[in-house]
């Protein structure tokens, strides 16, 4: 089980980012409404930005439930830095009851000396206690401090995803565009209509084939564990495209072991000529 403290710095880091990435939307969204020359650039930019929102969103909601993709389950700096935090906050809530035990036990007591002597120890208990107060903001630190490197590295995923899901919307958009520009088509213009309605049609279909695509690209990008993240999605655009060739081999080569295989399953034995 992740340290409290742990838990709090993990969210405080997202919510750091949710809150940079909401100050940035306004920017887009107004220039996307502004400026008919950047449309299509400022667009893309506030997909993006509004798909992030959404990932870290979910990310603070499935950390307040206890789920932290960031923090491993085996041993890392994250977890053993947690194992510290945890054993300092055992050994602060041990001594916190011992101090506020002593000082009871020194209001009860008539006795000058009994009472000086259970002070002293409170007294004594207390210094250690700031100790560990201080060693328990030292870890906070050292765990932030982690937590951002490793937030980063999520960050930019986050980034890559909603880039390839804005690259599926727009391709997806172009498509219905396209498909609605074919409805509307005037059947009075019958020559026109029918050259118009073929153009429209292919540009369609290779909008719907590419957003077909690229929405396979977005499943290997977030299955990925992106090591290397410059040449993340490249590996994802080959893996799809690899994907795609084995898809459209697979039946031939199918058809060929088909046509091989009954020779090859032949009951009828063999003729050797030998001279």
């Amino acid at each position: 089980m992740i340290n409290e403290q742990t838990k709090s710095i993990y969210i405080e880091v997202l919510l750091r980012e949710l809150n940079r990435l909401q100050s940035e939307l306004p920017h887009a969204r107004d220039m996307a409404n502004h400026s008919k020359s950047m449309y299509e650039y400022y667009t893309q930019k506030e997909l993006m930005i509004n798909s992030q929102i959404d990932q870290v969103k979910q990310e603070i909601e499935k950390a307040k439930n206890n789920e932290f993709s960031m923090i491993p389950e085996k041993e890392s700096k994250i977890t053993k830095i947690d194992s510290k935090l945890t054993k300092v906050d055992e050994e602060a809530d041990g001594l916190f009851n011992e101090i506020q035990e002593l000082k009871r036990q020194a209001n009860a007591s008539e006795d000058s000396l009994e009472k000086t002597r259970l002070l002293a120890q409170a007294k004594s208990k207390t210094i250690k206690l700031r100790e560990l107060q201080s060693k328990r903001i030292k870890f906070g630190n050292r765990q932030r401090s982690v937590l951002l490197k490793k937030n980063k590295k999520a960050a930019l995923k986050r980034k890559m995803i909603a880039k390839q899901e804005a690259i599926v919307a727009r391709n997806e958009i172009k498509a219905r565009e396209l498909d609605e520009k074919q409805m509307n088509l005037d059947p009075d213009k019958f020559l026109n209509a029918l050259v118009v309605d073929k153009v429209l049609d292919v540009r369609r279909k290779s909008n719907e084939w590419k957003a077909s695509f690229d929405r396979q690209v977005l499943e290997n990008l977030k299955n990925s564990k992106l090591v290397g993240i410059k040449g993340a999605r490249a590996i994802a655009v080959a893996k799809t495209a690899g994907q795609r060739l084995r898809e459209r081999v697979k039946p031939v080569l199918s058809a060929m072991a088909d046509m091989i295989r009954p020779e090859e399953n032949s009951s009828e034995p063999r003729v050797v000529n030998r001279k």
